[in-house]
């Protein structure tokens, strides 16, 4: 009987647990993101940063409008609103 309620509760949980990760790791993602943002910023001069640069496995672009980095491996992006 214990292990019957263990397994339950233990099913029960395990969706949310594994969704909690996932929302972990996607606000690690953009916490990362952001951070190259700022060190592009810092480090490259606008016109680098319009044609594009590359820092590790990001691609950091900046528009008229937005300056978005963009992770491939991931296939995430982010952008930003100037």
């Amino acid at each position: 009987m214990a292990f019957l309620i263990m397994s339950t509760i233990t099913l029960v949980f395990m969706s949310s647990i594994n969704h909690l990760i996932k929302t972990y790791q996607n606000q690690l993602d953009l916490l990362e993101m952001q951070k190259v943002i700022i060190v592009a910023l810092n480090k490259f001069d606008i016109k680098q940063i319009k044609q594009g640069v590359f820092i590790d496995q990001f691609q950091v672009r900046m528009s008229k409008q937005t300056i978005c980095v963009s992770n491939w491996p991931k296939k995430k992006n982010y952008c930003v609103e100037k």
